[in-house]
């Protein structure tokens, strides 16, 4: 039978923990935390191996495939065991426990069927451990159980049934939480086994869905009201209650963001254990807790000095009489001697200051300094494509950064002596965000060399193994991801230690480009899930490459000039060939009837292939273009993939100039717009070329330019692809309802952005705002063209959105000669479904002063896409400016006695539209205050001031506060 036992401290020996994990998710923060402590951490049980892969570089951290009587442990001191369904492990864990006498700490949901036989046994004195109940745990990495499976289903979903009345109360704790109170009472001293209870705040099925549709606005949470996943579990006989007190909302609101940001992926972050003193925070043991262990004490034994000893005083009748100078002699030896022993004392505290503090100091400043310098050549290197270098430079970071870490670990409890614990605790937190950033783009730079091996690969028409590139994507964009994610998390704790190193810039530009690098690294693994699919990996794909020229704008990007059939096999791409819009569309045979806005503007009776993207929902204009190639050409396509001359311009900006075959010019980036327009003005007849086929000679000759490109330009041309699709200047469209959905869920599809119905009780409101263009005048003025954009919002006290725009147009055409000319536009203006319009005014175009209304004739109002649509055509003279005012009012209230109103406009720009400057006016009522505004804006007499350009879709953010 065990003793009982209380904690010890042993100076100079490290502290073994095992973990048997059969709950997996929020296990992996206790082991996280626990290593953060400088433990040796031992693991059982439910993770598999690949996930612990970012702590493969941990000599503290084992991962165990098998824990039975022969595995071989030098010690165990904590032990920690999770059952999930049974307790079949139990016995290992007794086993343990009378060998290595051992503390041990089980941990188990209400709901667990065999809680009352823990109890019992925790009672007894055969087998002494602490148990502690929990439930209803939810966090970032949390997608089991019944809240974990609400935030994991309404981050991929947009409708999530929730099992629960709206009276049923359910109390959530936040996985970290729960971690810090494992932690704690794990190291609480104890005589007997002991229970305790973790309880949070409880809250009813209507406040869960409140919280959760404020953080996700685009789900819709149903109640099922004659159902109920609470049970009520297992109720100890005896035990301590532990109340949990937290911000629930700011917890939902953290783990929604995770979610959101993995999409279909698990997540997995470790958060830093929040503070005791964290105002969002506190914790209260209700019953008494057991006095804290007694505290180990040394004794010392002093060695008299004879120097100072007390002399012992003789009778008077013995004294002597003592000479003067004798007696000055005397004294004065005794203070050489003193003197002597304080200078001796003085330099062992220097030579021990100097050995133990200084030195330390300066190699872990030094260290760190050239892990900094290494760092910044890393990023050099990626700026500049050159991998292998910044690939090389990152591991001197790393070995750098290492050596730092470590000098400082070993000298850390010295600092506390001197009352430098916080300066050196700043400097590891540093050490440790570069470390993690650093690993992560170590992974980075490793995948991308690989992504760039199979694009030169397959430009050139080599097979690649996709499969295989899928595979590193995936691994190693996760393990990124979650380094990054570290690093985000510290982002507060790293930044007082920047400042010793003198690297304050490195640090700033981490935190500015962290969530951006975080969220195309989570879009480069949603890629890579359909990556095979794209390429054809398995058999054969065709893609039609609509090539649009945005100097004529349209709804999708420009006007079809050229089109492309690329066909792949089994990932290999093995043709690519380049038409003149014209070519198909003389193959036309019959007449199709064109859309009434087509006929009546255009004049065309006839519909063809070069009008099929008029429609501003791209996978509806693609499908439209697929059934024009069809019939036309006589060929099917498996999707649709189209561009504009933004590609053409980048791409020359990364080949260089380039010769088009029949023209004499060379063309670039800087004359690229001016030979379109020139090339569009003539014919090159003494060759029987016509205005279009400029184009088509172009993009041949840029293709082929690019199947010579070198590695370092191939990363070049992979990130313009990336940034237009960003920036939806390339859309794509797949037939194939899976590949089509990821794409959609990367925002590259070109379709309206939907908001989900309201959900009752919740202040959260939506606004909408986009334009759509189409110049309908045959010409090549948008070359010519300037527009901006104003927007005034006004919420009043009574909760009603009132809004404004003005939109500005400045037509510099030189003249009215071809391609130049009059902007002929037809504009579709997209607000939310039932907005109420309550004018429209436009400026004479020979005297801007003046204002009229916009004439009936030329306007529609309709629904269309689940929005409210202004329809509207009107002309912008050669060297004018007109103005255009709408007003309109929204139909829905915003609900202003609610605590905190989260406003949310969403504008999508137009793929080929040039960025326009975006500027944005919200007024609000005197009593409403800004608690976050997203992005930057500047503030003051009751008003938000935001400028921006519409170079993408833009998202702004206010929460108001009472």
């Amino acid at each position: 039978m065990p003793e009982e036992y209380s904690l010890s401290t042993e100076i100079g020996s490290s502290t073994n923990v095992l973990i048997i994990d059969e709950v997996g998710e929020f296990v992996s923060l206790l082991v996280d935390s626990l290593l953060s402590r400088g433990f040796n951490v031992y693991y059982f049980g439910h993770e598999p191996k690949l996930f612990f892969e970012y702590l493969s570089h941990k000599k503290t951290f084992v991962y165990l495939t098998e824990v039975n009587e022969e595995t071989s442990f030098e010690k165990i001191d904590y032990l920690y065991f999770f059952p999930k369904i049974d307790l079949d492990n139990l016995r290992k864990v007794v086993f343990l426990n009378r060998n290595f006498h051992c503390h041990v700490l089980i941990g188990i949901d209400y709901g667990f069927q065999q809680a009352s036989e823990l109890e019992d046994l925790s009672l007894s004195k055969e087998f002494v451990f602490k148990l502690v109940l929990f439930k209803d745990v939810f966090g970032p990495r949390v997608t089991s159980g019944n809240l974990g499976q609400i935030f994991s289903t309404a981050s991929v979903g947009d409708r999530v049934m929730i099992e629960q009345s709206a009276e049923e109360l359910v109390s959530p704790l936040y996985s970290d939480t729960l971690i810090k109170e494992l932690l704690r009472v794990s190291f609480l001293p104890y005589g007997k086994g002991r229970i305790y209870l973790i309880k949070t705040e409880e809250i009813n099925g209507q406040e869960l869905v409140s919280l959760l549709a404020g953080v996700f606005p685009e789900v819709s949470f149903v109640l099922n009201q004659n159902q109920s996943f609470k049970e009520n579990g297992f109720v100890p006989k005896s035990g301590k209650t532990i109340n949990i007190r937290e911000n629930v909302g700011f917890r939902v609101e953290e783990t929604a963001e995770w979610f959101l940001r993995e999409g279909r992926n698990r997540l997995v972050k470790n958060q830093e254990e929040p503070k005791i003193d964290n105002p969002r925070f506190s914790t209260e043991i209700v019953q008494e807790t057991a006095p804290p262990p007694p505290s180990l004490e040394v004794l010392f034994a002093e060695k008299a000095n004879d120097d100072t000893a007390s002399q012992e005083v003789k009778p008077e009748e013995e004294k002597k009489e003592t000479n003067l100078v004798e007696t000055y002699w005397q004294e004065d030896k005794k203070k050489k001697k003193f003197v002597r022993k304080g200078f001796f004392v003085f330099l062992s505290f220097l030579f021990i200051f100097f050995c133990f503090f200084v030195i330390p100091m300066g190699l872990v400043l030094i260290f760190g300094i050239n892990g900094f310098d290494s760092f910044k050549s890393t990023k050099a290197g990626l700026e500049k494509g050159e991998f292998e270098e910044a690939f090389k430079s990152s591991q001197k970071a790393e070995k750098y950064f290492e050596i730092s870490q470590k000098t400082l670990s070993l000298t850390s409890p010295f600092y506390s002596l001197i009352g430098l614990e916080k300066q050196a605790k700043s400097i590891s937190s540093s050490i440790s965000f570069s470390i993690q950033i650093n690993q992560s783009l170590k992974a980075f730079l490793q995948t991308f060399v690989k992504i760039t091996e199979a694009g030169g690969g397959f430009l050139k028409g080599e097979s690649v193994d996709w499969l295989e590139v899928q595979r590193i994507i995936k691994t190693n964009y996760a393990y990124a991801y979650q380094q990054a994610s570290l690093a985000q998390s510290s982002l507060k704790e790293a930044e007082a230690g920047f400042s010793y190193f003198k690297k304050n810039d490195i640090f700033s530009l981490a935190g500015e480009y962290l969530p951006e690098y975080r969220d195309k690294l989570l879009k480069g693994q949603s890629l890579a899930l359909v990556l095979p699919e794209i390429v054809g990996v398995g058999g054969r794909k065709t893609y039609l490459v609509l090539f649009q020229n945005n100097l004529e704008l349209r709804p999708t990007g420009g006007f079809i000039a050229a089109f492309g059939i690329v066909s792949l096999e089994n990932g290999k791409l093995v043709n690519f060939e380049v038409h003149d819009i014209y070519e198909a569309d003389n193959q036309l045979k019959g007449q199709v009837e064109p859309p009434a806005k087509i006929k009546t503007i255009l004049g065309e009776q006839v519909w063809y292939f070069r009008d099929s993207n008029l429609d501003p929902e791209f996978s509806s204009s693609a499908e439209k273009a697929l059934w024009f190639l069809d019939k036309e050409m006589n060929v099917s396509a498996d999707g649709v993939i189209a561009v504009n001359l933004k590609l053409v311009g980048k791409t020359l900006n990364i080949l260089g100039e380039i010769k088009a075959p029949d023209y004499a010019d060379e063309i670039s980036a800087d004359n690229l717009l001016q030979k379109v327009i020139q090339y569009s003005e003539t014919t090159n007849l003494d060759k029987g070329l016509n205005k279009q086929e400029f184009l088509v000679s172009l993009i041949k000759a840029v293709y082929n330019q690019a199947q010579k490109a070198e590695s370092k330009e191939v990363v070049g041309l992979e990130g313009v692809v990336f940034s237009l699709l960003e920036n939806k200047e390339i859309l794509f469209y797949s037939s194939d309802e899976n590949t089509e959905a990821q794409i959609a869920d990367l925002g590259w599809d070109g379709n309206f952005r939907q908001y989900q119905n309201k959900v009752e009780g919740y202040s959260i409101y939506n606004d909408y705002f986009s334009i759509n263009e189409a110049n309908m005048g045959i010409n090549k003025v948008n070359y010519f063209m300037d527009r901006t954009i104003g927007h005034e919002i006004k919420i009043s006290s009574q909760g009603t959105v009132q809004e404004k725009l003005v939109l500005n147009y400045e037509n510099k055409s030189p003249s009215e000669n071809w391609p130049a000319g009059t902007y002929k536009n037809y504009a579709r203006i997209y607000l939310p479904k039932g907005t109420k319009l309550i004018s429209i005014l436009k400026t004479d175009p020979e005297n801007s002063n003046i204002w009229t209304p916009f004439t009936d004739s030329a306007m529609e109002v309709y629904e269309e896409y689940n929005k409210t649509v202004l329809d509207l055509l009107f002309e912008v003279p050669v060297k004018t400016k007109i103005k255009l005012e709408i007003n309109y009012e929204l139909i829905e209230i915003i609900n202003l006695s609610a605590k905190i109103n989260s406003y949310l406009l969403m504008v999508q720009k137009q793929p080929g539209a040039y960025s326009d400057n975006y500027n944005l006016i919200i007024s609000f009522p005197e009593n409403l205050i800004p608690l976050r505004v997203i992005p930057k804006a500047v503030i003051g007499g009751g008003k938000l001031l935001i400028n921006e350009k519409l170079d993408r879709d833009r998202i702004f953010q206010i929460d108001l506060a009472i």
